[in-house]
């Protein structure tokens, strides 16, 4: 709801994070502090905020060079086994937020079409007269209202008023 909010924390939470382990760097090694910094990425990633993913990817690469490699506080790596963890922390935090967005998309998608599926099994229910006309016409306006977000559905016999959107019998 706040992706501002989100992408600013997508900032600041491995920095963070980095700091702390440099404080406690005698009890880190670099690759367990890499692994703790994907730890943050997939948290921003699992938002579903594609950006947020890949800012604190790149955030968590530079937190990781600056804190945990030496030279220290400095935005210089010079060993190459730094260099590389650096740059696969990098694709894993975009690869791991690519995936998260992929996922949640399909999430709704599959419940949107679960929904549809509901609204298809009650039409047919209602079609086989297990409740009134009125109470059917009812819940069939309820769900073509569900479905295109709008404001009110009423079913009117015979003519319509030339005001509003009309669903004819061909769609």
């Amino acid at each position: 709801r706040h992706p501002a909010l989100l992408r600013v924390l997508a900032v600041v939470a491995p920095l963070a994070v980095s700091g702390v382990l440099h404080l406690v760097g005698d009890l880190v090694t670099d690759s367990a502090g890499a692994l703790v910094l994907v730890l943050v990425v997939v948290g921003a990633a699992a938002t579903g905020d594609r950006i947020a993913g890949v800012v604190a990817a790149v955030s968590s690469a530079v937190g990781f060079d600056f804190f945990l490699t030496r030279p220290y506080l400095q935005l210089r790596i010079d060993s190459a086994e730094d260099v590389e963890l650096a740059v696969l922390l990098l694709c894993v935090g975009v690869a791991v937020s690519e995936l998260a967005s992929w996922g949640i998309r399909q999430s709704v998608t599959a419940t949107r079409q679960a929904g549809y599926m509901r609204g298809v099994l009650e039409s047919a229910l209602l079609a086989g007269g297990s409740v009134g006309v009125e109470e059917g016409l009812e819940r069939v306006s309820e769900g073509i209202r569900t479905v295109l977000g709008a404001e009110a559905v009423r079913f009117v016999y015979g003519d319509h008023d030339a005001g509003c959107a009309v669903i004819h019998p061909d769609g």
